[in-house]
């Protein structure tokens, strides 16, 4: 299953995902700041709407950003090179737990 959860420099949030059997939608928080020429995202959500207990230190998640933009042509980047899809966890960066 592939989830997708977006958000603007506005905070409009989208949250979707490819299949209809899936029940799981989390709540999540997001908070921007708009500059000149930049603009900053904070995304909270809990462990617990991740279904997931709080990590333990040395623990390691695979974890990706990805960052659309369309000013003109579609510019397309992110934290992770993946090669293609940006739902390919095995090319995922690693959190690492402190």
């Amino acid at each position: 299953m592939k989830r997708n959860k977006i958000t603007n420099p506005l905070k409009a949030q989208y949250d979707g995902y490819k299949s209809e059997k899936d029940s799981w939608n989390p709540k999540w928080k997001t908070a921007t700041a708009i500059g000149d020429a930049h603009w900053n995202v904070e995304i909270s959500i809990s462990f617990k709407e991740l279904r997931a207990d709080t990590p333990r230190p040395g623990q390691v998640w695979g974890f990706n950003l990805t960052r659309a933009r369309r000013a003109g042509e579609l510019e397309i980047s992110g934290w992770s090179f993946v090669n293609g899809s940006n739902h390919t966890p095995e090319r995922f960066g690693y959190l690492i737990f402190k």
